[in-house]
């Protein structure tokens, strides 16, 4: 009996859609949406870089922190009673018709994730980090996701994706009148790191600046 052919995804980039989405009420979208703002380089974004630390999303950030210990300790495996998981910087992005969101990671970070508030027609687009693992430029008969360098995901308003910091992603132009918001975020971690038998342990001290401030 012939073997059974087996492909192997090795060392892929977990991109987590949250199976459960979040229902922003009227007060937390008038609190996003009156947000002072400032450029960055093709939309804007919030002055506030700790928006999940104001008292108007304080429910919205349970929600956040409830998904990303479940993409750590149940999807990564990592040791519950080993390390705490929580946001760092937080604040959202603003694109208007014609804007876009440049190619970009999340450096001094951990786990990201992009919450989507309001918008048409604009998927997150990711990349493969550095260059194709064969070296070479193909013309594909079907691209999917073991040969593609780009891939689009759809969201939805409500809609949490969580995914390493270090993935390169964009957001292409925004082609509608109404415009695009997001709310995107950092995560650290503290506690104990690797071990002393391995010469790799590390003692990490939560900051009390990404505490909830009231």
């Amino acid at each position: 009996m012939e073997p059974k052919t087996t492909i192997y995804p090795l060392f892929n980039w977990p991109v987590m859609v949250c199976g459960e989405s979040y229902q922003l009420t009227k007060k937390e979208i008038e609190y996003i949406k009156k947000l002072k703002l400032r450029p960055n380089r093709q939309n804007q974004i919030s002055i506030n870089q700790y928006i999940l630390n104001t008292a108007p999303l304080k429910s919205l950030k349970k929600f956040i922190q409830r998904w990303i210990n479940r993409y750590a300790f149940e999807f990564l495996k990592i040791k519950k009673d080993s390390i705490k998981i929580f946001p760092t910087l937080s604040w959202a992005n603003y694109s208007t018709k014609g804007e876009s969101h440049h190619q970009h990671h999340h450096g001094n970070s951990f786990i990201s994730g992009v919450f989507y508030i309001q918008g048409d027609n604009s998927p997150i687009k990711f990349h493969r980090q550095g260059s194709s693992a064969y070296s070479f430029v193909f013309d594909y008969a079907e691209q999917d996701i073991m040969n593609s360098e780009t891939f689009w995901i759809q969201m939805l308003p409500g809609q949490l994706f969580l995914f390493p910091s270090l993935l390169p992603h964009a957001v292409d132009a925004n082609p509608s009148k109404s415009t695009r918001i997001t709310l995107s975020f950092n995560t650290f971690i503290s506690g104990d790191v690797g071990s002393k038998a391995n010469l790799n342990y590390l003692k990490i001290n939560e900051n009390s600046d990404y505490k909830e401030k009231k």
